[in-house]
């Protein structure tokens, strides 16, 4: 009996492993007609379960100061719902920020820097993760997993979606061709960046 069982489980593992639908991509950063840096991003689908992971490595050598900016940030959702996300950045090999987000049947915990928010009581279908691998028709709202808070969606006609997260009121727009992410520019105070496929 304990063999049988062995046996099945090894089965549905291997079987998970075999027949898992992963997407996977590349873009390049670029900023005043420079490359600065790259993103990964890849998408895996296991029955229920389908998980994000978006890496940036973002390198700039100013006059006065290098900047080495690595991103990390985990997704997990169940049936369409976030059940995690874990998020990363580090500047010149210290933690620059970190996020937590977890729910636990009822709610969300979440935490940024250490410090913990409001719990949400409301599930989550569509974070920011998930902008890399979804062209959002008919949303108008994605979550932050790095910052904690729900960041406005408009669509600008032409598979163009304006991203605002309100915390820094920062513009995004995230472009795309036949459902897929083509390009991504985010609009800072002192420059614009481009990423692209």
């Amino acid at each position: 009996m304990k063999k049988i069982a062995i046996l099945i489980t090894s089965t549905l593992i291997i079987s998970n492993i075999l027949f898992a639908q992963k997407q996977e991509y590349n873009m390049k950063i670029r900023a005043i007609g420079t490359d600065i840096g790259s993103v990964y991003a890849t998408k895996q689908v296991y029955g229920k379960d389908t998980y994000y992971l978006t890496k940036s490595h973002f390198y700039v050598n100013l006059l006065v100061r290098k900047i080495d900016m690595t991103g990390e940030n985990k997704t997990h959702y169940r049936d369409g719902k976030l059940i995690e996300a874990v998020n990363k950045v580090v500047v010149n090999g210290e933690v620059r920020s970190s996020s937590t987000i977890k729910w636990d049947g009822k709610q969300y915990t979440v935490k940024v820097d250490g410090e913990p928010l409001d719990p949400l009581l409301s599930p989550i279908y569509f974070s920011g993760s998930l902008l890399y691998h979804e062209e959002p028709l008919g949303k108008n709202k994605a979550f932050s997993e790095s910052s904690g808070v729900t960041m406005r969606v408009s669509s600008k006609g032409n598979q163009e979606y304006q991203v605002v997260d309100p915390q820094n009121g920062r513009k995004m727009i995230y472009a795309y061709k036949k459902g897929e992410l083509a390009r991504v520019e985010i609009k800072h105070p002192i420059l614009t960046v481009y990423m692209s496929r």
